[in-house]
């Protein structure tokens, strides 16, 4: 069968020579590989160890089995081509057309899903990721740069098991993510959170519960409690399953647990889903709704979220409704009430049975420090207690009607945070603090009980409402001492690490950072920079004293 991507994954084949092999059965054996081989498989199935090569294809309905590790530069499945990894895949490039099962972990520079079903069943690092067509089934971590999904393609939360740890759950950290209009992250019936399981069959087919209790099946007494219960809360920072209808069956799940940050940007306009499921027969309750919890500095919502419960059968109740919530900065989401749906699923109409409860919809703005004021950048302070000062700034009040009290943070560092050294936290302890509670536009003032040694520190900030911490300041230095800073911190402060940023007038970048430079790890932000001249500097003080640091500009929105 021709895929609808077919052109597009050619047009990025390498066009060099490949390695012919002589096929003489279906099923055969590789023993050798190198990196700059080639496989290709086309149209046979095939068995080998794990190995290195260049390029590997596997097309016209072709299959291939890796007993281990795969490491290619590219790696490509076209019409039906179908690749099982049993333990761990390193690639550059990884674009799909076909079936993927990934036993392990995936880490590659890009990740494409142009048509099939894909299941990894491990871990993503640090790969853009874009689904253009098909379904990739996913669980537990996933570690992104960017995620796109388009047209008709959809990600899929792979359905609680109790052999797969993190299943029925998702949690996606990626710099930014985008959900087109026709694109689905889809959670339906993928959770069963036992703390809200129902029962089974026929006069005891109560649904599952999460936010919103599951409704009673058909009981003989009006007065019969029989039901998944409520558990979780709206307001937290938390991403539960819902709980499925029967502890027998398992058949009718609740919703997922889905879990979303975007450093950056979060765009939605297709579908967010952590529906429960509907009873499958007649004896079944609605499985509970789970969780679509959202977070990004920058967020646009005009598709939809739903945590709804499903249905029940004519014996059963209508499963509870899960829970949305939407932590944000900037946002462009309108009436959310127009864009959710966490309600109880609809009960099965014989005799006393129920409607499932109302789940939740919460919106929450994230607090921020607007400035850190004392100490100030490079101020040398003599031995003895410090005093720090900042303002704070949450429109919650304004934007959702919600006056949310704060409690700050700060964190002190002598490596540039590779550890942090102090904590004082308003949450634990008022000493030391000007105020028992503080509001937005408030100035928190604190005073260090103890001395703090002699050298230098990197000092941030964050803030907690009723629901999170906001995201730490980006640090600045001080110095304790009982004067001026010696001539080594002179040059320490000469030698701040400074990056020349080119590009477009009013053009944003991140820059980001890392100590080794090498393909494994993660990169680091220090800073969202908008660029005022042409070229910009941006000086690293967390960078102060380090040895070496390699940085990088990547664009964002």
């Amino acid at each position: 069968m021709q895929t609808k991507n077919n052109d597009w994954l050619l047009a990025r084949r390498l066009t060099q020579s490949i390695l012919m092999l002589t096929i003489v059965t279906l099923v055969f054996s590789i023993q050798v590989a190198h990196a700059d081989d080639d496989l290709v498989i086309d149209g046979v199935t095939t068995t080998i160890p794990g190995g290195t090569y260049r390029m590997v294809l596997v097309k016209n309905s072709g299959s291939l089995i890796i007993d281990g590790t795969l490491e290619a530069q590219e790696i490509y499945l076209e019409t039906n081509g179908a690749l099982t990894v049993r333990e761990n895949i390193q690639s550059a490039t990884l674009d799909v057309d076909g079936a993927l099962l990934v036993s392990g972990n995936l880490n590659c520079e890009r990740l494409t899903i142009a048509g099939g079903v894909s299941t990894v069943l491990g871990t993503n690092n640090f790969a853009p990721l874009t689904i253009v067509g098909g379904e990739l089934v996913v669980l537990g971590f996933w570690n992104i740069n960017n995620l796109t999904v388009i047209n008709e393609g959809k990600l899929r939360v792979h359905r609680v098991d109790g052999n797969l740890p993190q299943s029925g759950t998702v949690t996606i950290l990626a710099n930014n993510v985008l959900i087109e209009e026709g694109g689905i992250i889809d959670g339906l019936g993928a959770g069963n959170d036992l703390r809200g399981q129902g029962n089974d069959w026929y006069t005891s087919a109560s649904a599952g519960g999460h936010i919103g209790t599951g409704g009673r099946g058909y009981w003989t007494s009006s007065s019969g409690v029989n039901r998944g219960q409520s558990f979780g809360s709206p307001f937290t920072y938390e991403a539960y399953m819902g709980g499925a209808s029967g502890r027998r069956s398992g058949l009718s799940n609740g919703g997922a647990g889905i879990l979303i940050e975007a450093e950056y940007s979060l765009t939605v306009n297709g579908t967010i889903s952590a529906d429960g499921r509907d009873g499958v027969n007649s004896s079944h309750g609605g499985g509970a709704g789970g969780t679509v919890l959202l977070r990004s500095a920058n967020i646009s919502i005009s598709g939809t979220l739903s945590a709804n419960g499903g249905d029940g059968g004519y014996h059963g109740g209508g499963g509870g409704g899960g829970a949305i919530k939407v932590f944000y900065g900037n946002a462009t989401m309108g009436n959310l009430d127009e864009r959710t749906s966490s309600t109880g699923g609809k009960k099965g109409g014989y005799l006393n049975t129920q409607n499932g409860g109302k789940g939740s919809v919460y919106r929450d703005y994230i607090p921020k420090v607007e400035s850190l004021i004392t100490p100030v950048v490079g101020e040398t302070l003599p031995n003895g207690t410090v005093a720090f000062s900042f303002s704070m700034l949450d429109l919650s009040a304004t934007l959702d009607e919600r006056a949310d009290v704060l409690s700050p943070r700060i964190e002190l560092s002598t490596d540039g945070f590779k550890t942090v050294s102090h904590t004082f936290d308003h949450v634990e302890t008022f000493t030391g603090w000007n105020k028992v509670a503080y509001e937005s536009g408030d100035t928190a003032e604190f005073t260090t009980q103890t001395p703090l040694p002699s050298g230098a520190y990197q000092w941030r900030v964050m803030l907690r409402d009723q629901s999170l911490y906001s995201r730490p300041t980006i640090p600045q230095t001080f110095f304790v001492g009982d004067g001026p800073p010696n001539t080594t911190l002179v040059a320490d402060m000469t030698m701040t690490p400074s990056v020349v940023i080119y590009g477009a007038i009013g053009s944003r970048c991140a820059v980001e950072y890392k100590d080794v430079l090498s393909e494994e790890g993660a990169w680091h932000t220090l800073a969202i920079v908008t660029i005022e001249t042409n070229p910009q500097l941006y000086f690293d003080v967390t960078g102060i004293g380090e040895s070496k640091r390699f940085y990088r500009i990547q664009q964002v929105p």
